[in-house]
């Protein structure tokens, strides 16, 4: 839920992956049959970023032998186009490690691709076509491993429904909010695992940042060390949907925008700060996070109409700087669930275009109406009610 932003245009850190050289397979290990277990933990459902379909998942792998293991290959077959085969540093950037052991202090990481027994690993795979109806509905995973002459095969993955997907009103009222975080194959989001009582979870698997530029200074006018400086402080958090609420947490102090250290210590209990978990029924949970201390203006068991304030955005929990966290999952927690697509009903977006260059210059594209969508990363939106949301002239 950390994010940066300060004056435009957005810097997004590189993420690297540390490479060590793989172990070599003895004939002894070649004899042994790996033991290598594969499976979908969360079938993805279909959504809107940016004007096209996509489906965002991970393939889990799971090393239950007594010898190392060394991926080779993952391949993703469907019945819409030709298979994706991901291989070397294709499938190093999808790739992240689970140890079983952590490495001593100063130790090589181990290859992409390489688990020792015990460990697990993570490979983040996405999927985009023109519109959702150009979607596969099914998903086949093909595994190869080095030295073993079989491959690893999956069962068939279908592809939740439509259906599946919350459309909702705005989190917020007005124009000038900026989205970044938004989901992307290797977003902040998309990558963050939460472990929990020896579960993975990826809560934040769909979530997105709301910040407010409303001055060419960026998101505040002011001392950028005091809260109020900043033009999304204070503003209204709407509930998304008629529902009702089935947790909230208060109390965490907020704080000082730009600083390294946080009001409190970071944990479980308080990356979110002051939340509050709206139920939108069919097994679909809005998490509202860094929400100011004592606004919170609901209760558990309190149902609310679409469009009644929650509480004040702030900058409690994990936050650098006073915005709005939110993100859809199957549960009612704010951390203790998988990530679920969702949509606003109908917003208006204009792109801001990072520069490819340092002396470059961000554009903007011109704006457009989206509809049951998710905003997309360093967009900017005029949120409203569905009726009246219109691009500027």
């Amino acid at each position: 839920m950390k994010h940066a932003l300060s004056l435009l245009p957005l810097v997004v850190g590189a993420l690297t992956a540390a490479c060590a050289t793989a172990p070599e397979v003895s004939p002894e290990r070649e004899a042994a049959a790996p033991t290598l277990v594969a499976r979908v933990e969360a079938a993805p459902a279909p959504f809107t970023l940016g004007g096209l379909g996509h489906l965002a998942w991970e393939l889990t792998l799971e090393n239950q032998g007594a010898a190392p293991v060394v991926v080779e290959s993952v391949t993703v077959v469907d019945a819409q186009g030709e298979p994706l085969a991901f291989r070397g540093d294709a499938l190093a950037k999808l790739w992240k490690l689970f140890p079983a052991t952590p490495p001593a202090e100063g130790a090589a990481k181990p290859a992409p691709g390489v688990l020792a027994p015990g460990d697990t690993a993570l490979v983040y795979l996405w999927r985009s076509a023109k519109d959702v109806a150009g979607l596969p509905t099914r998903l086949g995973h093909t595994v190869t491993l080095a030295g073993s002459p079989t491959p690893v095969e999956l069962a068939p993955v279908e592809v939740l429904g439509a259906d599946t997907v919350p459309a909702l009103g705005p989190p917020m009222a007005g124009a000038g909010w900026f989205v970044i975080n938004s989901p992307e194959p290797t977003s902040r989001h998309r990558r963050s695992v939460q472990r929990i009582d020896g579960g993975r979870y990826m809560a934040q698997r769909y979530a997105v940042d709301f910040v407010r530029v409303l001055s060419e200074s960026g998101t505040f006018v002011g001392d950028p060390k005091v809260n109020a400086s900043y033009s999304a402080y204070g503003a209204e958090v709407l509930a998304m949907a008629d529902g009702v609420i089935v947790a909230v947490h208060d109390g965490i102090p907020e704080n000082v925008p730009g600083a390294e250290e946080r009001a409190v210590p970071m944990s479980l209990e308080t990356l979110a700060g002051n939340y509050v978990v709206l139920d939108l029924g069919g097994e679909r949970f809005v998490t509202y996070a860094h929400l100011q201390p004592g606004s919170l203006r609901v209760a558990v068991g309190q149902r609310v109409a679409r469009g009644e304030v929650l509480g004040l955005l702030g900058n409690s929990g994990n936050s650098t700087e006073p915005h709005l966290h939110l993100h859809v999952c199957d549960a009612p927690s704010a951390l203790r669930c998988q990530g679920r697509p969702w949509a606003l009903e109908r917003f208006v977006e204009q792109e801001v275009k990072l520069p490819t260059t340092p002396t470059g210059v961000p554009t903007v594209t011109d704006p457009v109406v989206r509809e049951r969508a998710i905003p997309v990363h360093a967009g900017y939106l005029v949120l409203s009610g569905p009726d009246d949301a219109q691009p500027t002239p």
